[in-house]
């Protein structure tokens, strides 16, 4: 029995280790990471419920629920429902949606009717029961449909059969199928073959109508897996089927509850349970993981789940009373530490490549050499509280809150080092910096920063201002910073100076200053609360240039920490996440995953080797290349084109042209990234040639206003992190010219001014031939005038008036009729060659001209000469030999054939800048004169119509008018009134 003892011993032990790995086995494997990213009413989800999940070609997720249709692009949801525009359903409730190999979507409603959205005109088609349907279409619910191909879908109607419908023209008709399949899939390989799940499933013929059963077991849901026939009876057991061999294989869930849906991801498959989601091995059955639904478990938004769906990605969507949930196996860039077992504080890398961790609360420093274990080192009894490791040549210090020790890697020890900052009264060694010989701490409670030279044993002690916090060290100098305070030691003078803060155009203080890393010419000032400050050292001054926080991109404008990366850029721990400095953008993007960690509990992170380390409670790395490597790049989407408000047909597939009036271009786009949409940057080009502009909101649409014309390479890019930037739209599109701009515009243009030219020139020659035939109508005009009034007819009576005086011997009447005829021809003369006289040379010589005409017809007529009072005939300019024809045509008309004597009455007068002049008699008149002189055929005078034409070339604004004058006692006349312009007679007249 003593014998047995050892061997029932060493047998318990084997079990008990086999136990413990199957154990640890067991729960590594149920502890695996599956972290879901939530969507609800807080992310803009509009559905209650999501009972169906698809994807169509272009990436978009497709959601269906009781309140209509969304379509989500990884950061907006936009919700459709019935109506009547080319954007609304036929029905309310979506029971299923399907993807055309177009790439469209077809939605079933509940309410009787199916939608039809295309891509390419971004619009709905729709198809309601009507009455003349008949039994042609379903009237009652519809529940299942299977698209075929673009042409062709199957529809599946609660009570009323199957129904086949034609997706061109909308036509329907019924089957003659008893059954009202809740699912069917295509046979493999197979036309003509569907599957239908009914209270069974069933093997259907579209030729010939004819159903065979397969198994009497199935109610809901149909996949092709593997080669195999997957579905279930709407309870917690899931069926594999082989067609070749008539195969049934059950599995039954571990969970309680109905199978909402299944998928295979991987080597396993997922069955959504209405409580939660299972993961198990595909080919044995055996549970991988139990994923509960409610309140912090996985993520999972919500109690119950709906549905279950697969992207193109593998990712997987599980939708819940609670909203919608995504898992993407990709996206896990967060791994454990494994090698930091314990609590870490600080990790440093040294030149051998091995990591020195240190626990500043458990007092442990552990050395991991590189494919070794790890192991600790003890601290001498005198250093507690380690908090930081410098690698200084051949020496490892270890710096801890009451002391300094060295670190023996060749004899894997810690000892006490014999320096002034190892004194017992010094305690709250807060942070300690070695340049060349030079030693420097600084103590936090005592407020003090100590300098020592190791190589001449000086000390200095400077005593704060503020409780600091840390040191940062710089080149030549050093920053210690604090409570609203920064001091800068200069190492070569052995001088500290106090910093003020000039906030410049900044609004907020820095208040709590907790980091400081120098890239550039620029020093980064992390502040407790109020986020991340960019400044510049100038004239000794720090100048803070920007404040970064939620609006550039950091979640979180609580900072705890700040390092400087491989490639000069910044990344911060917030107490929401760990973001990196996007210099380009100049913004920060998020690099962890939003839903993974417990922020809270890290306390640092340090970057080893393009590892990130998280340290705190549990440790974590990401690897930074590997992170960005297989990273998804986000796809961006032309969703729509719009010029001047007007919505492009862009499924004509011609080139883009547009007026030139038509210059203002706004772009709607989406970008697909379901994992961290506002980890998305965008950036755009409207020519090859052209720098990149980069989008501030990437959710809003692009907005080009004024294009000038030309033509256009409109290219957007899209990146995450340190991705490439990829092309994801290029549209090329040109805006014409303005005609006033095209060749054919210039020479019209041309033309038409050498055509103006020649017509101007045309005129301006008529003009002048035109002003040559007037001066020459003028002359003859002036010589007719001479000739009418001085006609032969006038001298020949004049001379014989004279010859008669002379032969009776009156040489007296002789005399003076000869003196006043030689002074009338001498005025008209004289007047005659001048264009304007005066007023009163005019009627000097009107008044020998009536004088004569009175002696010849034997005082035949009187006549009077009336001058207005306002007017002073020598002043006035006046026409030459303009009143005497109308006198003329008086006497000779109207006094000849006139019995008794005539008078004849002539006034002058002014009102304003008119002359007005009357010529008045009481002849016999024009009409009985003109009588006389056609019974006797006398010539007509035609000094009036002369004198007429020529005021109307000489001067502007005249008139004449001849009026008949007819007396209540029977006597005639005639009255003559002109109006002329007044013109006053100059000095030189």
């Amino acid at each position: 029995m003593n014998n047995s003892s050892p061997l029932k011993t060493f047998t318990l032990k084997v079990l008990l280790y086999i136990s413990i790995y199957l154990s640890t086995a067991l729960f590594t494997a149920s502890n695996a990471q599956y972290d879901f990213i939530s969507y609800d009413y807080t992310s803009g989800l509009p559905l209650v419920e999501v009972n169906v999940i698809a994807e169509d070609s272009m990436g978009f997720i497709w959601l269906g629920g009781p309140e209509g249709l969304v379509r989500f692009d990884g950061s907006n949801f936009t919700h459709f429902r019935k109506g009547n525009d080319h954007l609304s359903l036929a029905g309310t409730a979506v029971m299923d949606i399907e993807i055309t190999p177009s790439g469209n979507v077809f939605v079933l409603h509940q309410d009787n009717g199916v939608s039809l959205y295309n891509h390419e005109t971004n619009t709905f088609r729709r198809r309601n029961y009507e009455p003349e349907d008949g039994d042609k279409f379903p009237k009652q619910v519809l529940y299942k449909s299977l698209i075929v191909n673009d042409s062709l879908a199957y529809l599946s109607s609660y009570n009323e059969g199957l129904y086949v419908l034609n997706l061109n023209t909308f036509v329907s008709r019924r089957l003659p199928v008893k059954l009202s399949p809740k699912d069917m899939i295509k046979v493999p390989g197979e036309n003509n073959q569907l599957y239908l799940v009914d209270e069974g499933v069933f093997q259907f013929n579209t030729d010939t109508y004819e159903i065979n059963s397969l198994t009497e077991v199935g109610f809901y849901g149909l996949q092709w897996l593997d080669g195999d026939l997957w579905f279930s009876d709407y309870s917690q057991y899931l069926y594999r089927y082989h067609p070749d061999n008539k195969d049934l294989v059950q599995y039954a869930s571990t969970i309680k509850g109905v199978i909402r849906g299944w998928e295979r991801i991987g080597e396993n498959l997922w069955l959504a349970m209405y409580y939660g989601l299972e993961i198990i091995d595909a080919k044995t059955g055996e549970v991988v993981k139990i994923l509960t639904a409610g309140p912090g478990k996985q993520n999972l938004n919500g109690n119950f789940i709906y549905d279950i769906f697969k992207d193109s990605k593998q990712r997987v969507w599980v939708s819940t009373d609670g909203g919608l949930n995504l898992y993407d196996p990709h996206q896990v860039s967060v791994q454990k530490a494994e090698m930091l077992k314990q609590q870490t504080s600080s990790l440093h890398e040294l030149n051998s490549g091995a990591l020195l961790s240190l626990d500043f609360y458990n007092h442990t420093v552990v050395l991991h050499p590189q494919d070794q274990p790890s192991f600790s080192l003890a601290l001498p009894k005198e250093l507690r509280n380690p908090i930081k490791v410098i690698e200084q040549e051949n020496d490892l210090i270890i710096v801890c809150y009451n002391g300094i020790g060295r670190l023996d890697l060749k004899n894997q020890m810690i000892s006490y080092l014999e320096i002034p900052f190892n004194n017992e009264f010094r305690k709250g060694l807060y942070d300690y910096t070695i340049v060349e010989d030079r030693h420097f701490a600084m103590y936090r409670p005592q407020q003090q920063f100590i300098t020592w030279n190791s190589s001449s044993d000086q000390q200095d002690t400077f005593e704060l201002q503020t409780v600091p916090l840390s040191i940062f060290a710089d080149t030549e100098y050093l920053w210690i910073y604090g409570e609203n305070s920064l001091d800068r030691y200069d190492i070569i003078n052995e001088i500290v100076h106090s910093f003020s803060l000039l906030e410049g155009t900044l609004s907020k203080t820095l208040g709590k200053i907790v980091g400081i890393q120098r890239s550039g010419k620029h020093y980064w000032i992390s502040s407790e609360k109020n986020g991340l400050f960019k400044a510049r050292q100038v004239d000794g001054e720090f100048i803070l240039d920007r404040n970064y926080g939620i609006e550039e991109g950091l979640g979180y404008s609580l900072i705890r920490q700040i390092v400087k990366d491989s490639y000069e850029g910044i990344l911060v721990l917030s107490r929401d996440g760990i973001y990196h400095y996007n210099a380009e953008l100049d913004r920060f993007l998020r690099i962890d995953p939003k839903y993974t960690l417990n922020h809270q509990k890290i306390e640092s992170i340090e970057l080893v080797d393009e590892h990130l380390y998280l340290l705190g409670f549990q440790n974590y790395k990401i690897d930074l290349n590997f992170n960005y490597k297989n990273r998804e790049v986000p796809k961006v989407y032309l969703h729509e084109l719009l010029v001047n408000n007007h919505r492009v047909d862009l499924s004509l597939k011609e080139e883009l042209m547009f007026s030139h009036k038509n210059n203002n271009i706004e772009i709607r786009y989406n970008t697909i990234y379901f994992s961290e949409p506002s980890a998305v940057s965008i950036r755009y080009r409207l020519k090859d040639d052209q720098p990149w502009m980069y989008v501030s909101n990437s959710s809003e649409p692009l907005f080009l206003t004024s294009l000038s014309p030309g033509n256009y390479s409109f290219t957007m890019q899209s990146t995450v992190g340190y991705i490439p930037w990829k092309d994801e739209i290029y549209l090329k599109f040109m805006i014409k010219n303005p005609y006033w701009k095209s060749w054919w515009f210039f020479v019209l243009a041309l033309a038409m001014l050498f055509f103006i030219l020649y017509i101007f020139f045309q005129y301006r020659i008529r003009q002048v031939r035109k002003l040559n035939d007037l001066k020459i109508k003028l002359a003859e005009l002036e010589s007719e005038t001479l000739r009418a009034q001085m006609n032969p007819h006038f001298i020949f009576n004049s001379m014989n008036s004279i010859k008669s005086y002379i032969i009776k011997n009156d040489k007296e009447n002789a005399a003076d009729y000869l003196t006043i005829f030689s002074e009338l021809i001498r005025s008209v003369l004289r007047n005659s060659m001048m264009k304007e006289i005066s007023l009163s040379d005019e009627l000097e010589a009107l008044e020998l001209y009536m004088r004569l005409e009175n002696i010849r017809l034997k005082d035949k007529f009187t006549y009077c000469i009336e001058i207005g009072e306002d007017l002073n005939p020598n002043q006035v300019a006046f026409p030459p030999l303009i009143i005497q024809p109308f006198v003329e045509n008086s006497i000779w008309h109207g006094f000849i054939n006139k019995v008794g004597k005539g008078h004849l009455r002539i006034k002058v007068s002014r009102e304003a800048n008119v002359i007005h002049v009357m010529v008045k008699d009481d002849g016999i008149g024009r009409i009985a004169s003109r009588k006389i002189e056609n019974v006797r055929k006398r010539k007509r005078s035609f000094g009036i119509s002369i004198t007429e034409t020529r005021l109307q070339n000489i001067m502007q604004n005249c008139h004449i008018d001849i009026e008949d004058l007819e007396a209540e006692n029977g006597g005639t006349g005639t009255i003559v009134r002109m109006s002329l312009p007044f013109k006053k007679i100059t000095n030189g007249k």
